[in-house]
């Protein structure tokens, strides 16, 4: 019949926590999207690519590997 007035706040705070937690969420993912749009412009000037890219393959790199003048420096987990 009544509500305890402790569960009222107790249940605001957690909508509050849920709204930072959302928010911050959303930040970090558009900081990843502006940061992979970053890393293919530098790539596209780097190796004078001109219009869309077509994906052929997915691979990860097991270990780094430094390439040469026409080989491409790999990372380990890129």
């Amino acid at each position: 019949m009544y509500e305890d007035i402790n569960d009222i706040g107790s249940s605001r705070e957690k909508e509050k926590k849920q709204n930072k937690e959302d928010k911050r969420r959303l930040e970090q993912e558009k900081r990843e999207q502006k940061e992979k749009e970053k890393k293919e412009l530098e790539l596209r000037k780097k190796f004078k690519l001109v219009g869309p890219v077509e994906v052929l393959h997915q691979a990860r790199a097991c270990v780094d590997y430094k390439g040469g003048k026409n080989e491409l420096t790999v990372k380990q987990g890129e």
